[in-house]
Formats: C-alpha cells, structure tokens, sequence
C-alpha cells in the first residue's frame, strides 16, 4: 500500500476551494427560492420540535437522537439551523481529506483529486450541506468510516474512533446501525476466529431483516406507508405513483413480516425485479420531474461515474480491506432494495459515496491503457 499524506495547508486550501466552487454551483441551480442559511425538508420541522424539549421527548425520532442532540446544542448556542450547517461543512470537508488520502493509497496524486473535486462539486451531492436534516452528514459519516476501515492500523486509538463513529451513524439513522456490524467485522479481522465470516453475514441478514420490518420500523410514515405494504403496491418511490411496478396480487393479506416474506417467496422474480429499480433508480439518479439539463447531465456523468468505479473494483478486488467497503455499499443497497427509492436519490449515496476512490483508480486504470500518463505517483 501507497504511503499515507499528512494533511497540509495546500491541500486545505484546494479543498476549501472546491468546496465553495460545490456550493456557488449549488446556488446558481437550486436557489431561487432558498433565502435561509439552513433549508428545511420534509422531516426538518420534526426534528426541530424534537430539539425543543431534547432529551425528554423526541417525538418518535429516538433513532435520530443525534441528529437531534446536535439541534438541541445548536438551539443554546444561538441558531440550531445555523449550528448543523457549520457542523455539516466541517464533516464534508473531513470527509474530502478522506477521498483524497484515500485515493492517493490508492492511485496516481492527480486522479486522487478527482474523488473530492467530485464529491464537493456535485450538485445532487452538494446541495445537503445546508439542508436541516440527516443526508450530509450521513454521507460524509459512511466516507470517513469507509476510509478508517480501508486504511486504519488496528490500534486501539483506530478502534475507538472506528466504534465511536459508527455508533454516532447508529444514532443518526436506522440503517447507520449496520456499520456497528462492520465494526465488528473489523475487530475480528486477523483473530483467526473460525467460521466468523458466515458468522458475521448472517448476523447482517438477520439484522436487516429487523430494521428493514420489525417493530415500529416497520412504519416509516404511517399505518399504511409500511414496507412490506409498499412493496405489495410496487412502489419504486414512496408516495410517488407515476413510479411504480406491477405487483402480483397477494393471495394472502400482507399484514406483517412473516405474510411479505411469503409472498416473496412465492413472487420471487417480481420482488426481486421491484427491488432492482429501486437500487437502479439511485444508482443513475435520473427523475421524470427533473429539468431536461439536469437529466441529460445525470445520464452523462452518472454511468461513466459507475463505469469508473466497475473498473476500479476489477483492479482492487482481491485486497480485504476493498471488500469491507464494497460489503457497507452493499448493505446501503439492500436497504433501498427492501425499503424504497428516494424522491431526490438522496439514498443513492449511501451506497455510492463511498465508492467514490474506486472510480480515481478506474479514470488512472483507463489513462494508463491508453497511450498517454499523466500525472506522477503520490
């Protein structure tokens, strides 16, 4: 493996850079109804009455805790909005030191820019930065833990940021709590401990199947909005009907986790096609009610974006400490494929980001079978 880079105060510098190039980019296509520092979503206005009476009651948000914690300290500090766009930005620009390190373990110092460059200059990645609710930090959260499992030493400084990290991401979002399952997987890595492979996997099936239908998780938005009910309606987004797949009709109704995983036992092409558009769908990031621009330049930048990444997988996938973060994308995945697409492909990038390096050592695979180099080693 390439040597480690200190940070230094060039890099900073190229990163702030881009940084605002993302963000004035972001401005010029998205802003002309966004006057506040902090945008609201959906979810915003529960999360912000939650930060209201922090800890006491978290309107039902107890696995957003954190994110809610981080408002309640924004709200004492003066401007709970304020606060998580400051604390956003620091993540983001944490997470792009990663990238960047990252890739030049990885490849050539010149395609290690790319992975920054394109992470902050994204405009469907770049937006979240000052959006009130989990997206930016989320993401910026799976690159930084993708990158301490890709390139830690197991010491018991990289352990403790790894477990404090990932239970940080537990506290974040349900579906941060499978990289606590990963968190382990790297504490026994090299122990020698038999069979703990299949072990390890099949603790993450089960405990997908938990968050993805078991208990209150079960119902995202209402009774009706289910997982399992979603799926039988065919739903590619939620609460979007122009996308949706033709499901067969349940012979039974599908009324908990053991009646859906029936049916899909029984419709296991139709579960299984519904599931694929729904990655699909996040992988290409292309939406009927985007702007024409805007999808024509998703459907030039995004496949060569999965293009780069195949390639670079192709050439690092025999190493271990690869397979850890294809197995985190891969779960990201799964989660999408079980729940549902997102309206904005926010979800996309859970299991995206943190791909991101991949592609660096694709654009250097594809430069160098060509008959011209650039750049030199870093």
């Amino acid at each position: 493996m390439r040597q480690r880079h200190l940070f230094s105060v060039t890099d900073g510098i190229k990163i702030l850079v881009l940084f605002g190039l993302g963000q004035l980019l972001v401005v010029a296509l998205y802003e002309v109804a966004r006057n506040s520092v902090g945008i609201r979503g959906v979810d915003s206005a529960t999360y912000l009455l939650a930060a209201e009476t922090f800890p006491g009651d978290l309107q039902g948000r107890n696995w957003n805790s954190a994110f809610v914690g981080l408002l309640w300290v924004g709200r004492g500090l003066g401007s709970a909005e304020i606060f998580l766009v400051i604390i956003n930005a620091a993540l983001v620009l944490g997470a792009s030191w990663c990238l960047l390190n990252w890739g030049r373990l990885l490849t050539r110092n010149l395609f290690a820019w790319l992975g920054p460059a394109f992470y902050l200059c994204h405009p469907l990645i770049a937006q979240w930065t000052r959006y009130v609710l989990t997206d930016s930090l989320f993401i910026s959260g799976i690159i930084i833990f993708s990158y301490l499992a890709f390139a830690g030493h197991p010491t018991w400084q990289w352990k403790a940021n790894l477990g404090l990290l990932a239970l940080f991401l537990t506290l974040l979002r349900p579906n941060g709590f499978l990289l606590l399952f990963v968190f382990v997987l790297q504490l026994v890595r090299g122990s020698g401990i038999r069979h703990k492979r299949l072990t390890v996997m099949s603790g993450f099936a089960v405990l997908i199947c938990l968050i993805l239908f078991g208990g209150s998780l079960q119902h995202a938005y209402s009774e009706d909005n289910s997982f399992a009910r979603s799926s039988i309606r065919g739903e590619i987004v939620w609460n979007e009907p122009s996308l949706t797949v033709k499901m067969p009709e349940p012979e039974y109704e599908v009324e908990n986790t053991v009646d859906f995983l029936g049916y899909s036992l029984r419709h296991p092409i139709a579960v299984a096609r519904l599931a694929l558009s729904r990655v699909g769908l996040d992988l290409f990031q292309v939406r009927p009610w985007y702007s024409s621009p805007q999808n024509i330049f998703l459907l030039v930048v995004m496949p060569t974006f999965l293009a780069l990444v195949l390639f670079g997988v192709m050439k690092e996938r025999r190493t271990p400490s690869a397979g850890i973060v294809l197995l985190i994308s891969a779960l990201q995945a799964m989660v999408i494929a079980g729940s549902w697409a997102s309206y904005e492909g926010r979800q996309g990038w859970w299991m995206m980001a943190p791909l991101i390096p991949f592609a660096t050592v694709g654009a250097n695979k594809l430069m160098q079978n060509s008959r011209f180099s650039v750049g030199k080693k870093g």
